[in-house]
């Protein structure tokens, strides 16, 4: 993850996203951009979408320096 447009904040998080995975759901940047994320969410169980797999691109669009409110 060596890339020095990032802000230090974003490879934090992005490190810690990786070490410490949330249930149901897997995030890694792209190895092309790392403001982009590829995301997969599961279903959660004893729910109708428990079969359910969603898959998402996230874009961080913010500039170097903007704060996220």
């Amino acid at each position: 993850m060596a890339n020095s447009n990032l802000p230090r904040r974003i490879i934090k998080e992005t490190q810690r996203l990786l070490s410490e995975p949330a249930p149901g759901i897997s995030a890694s940047p792209s190895e092309d951009n790392m403001r982009y994320f590829n995301v997969m969410i599961l279903g959660p169980t004893q729910s109708p979408y428990e079969a359910v797999v969603l898959v998402y691109v996230l874009k961080d669009t913010r500039r170097t320096g903007e704060s996220g409110a």
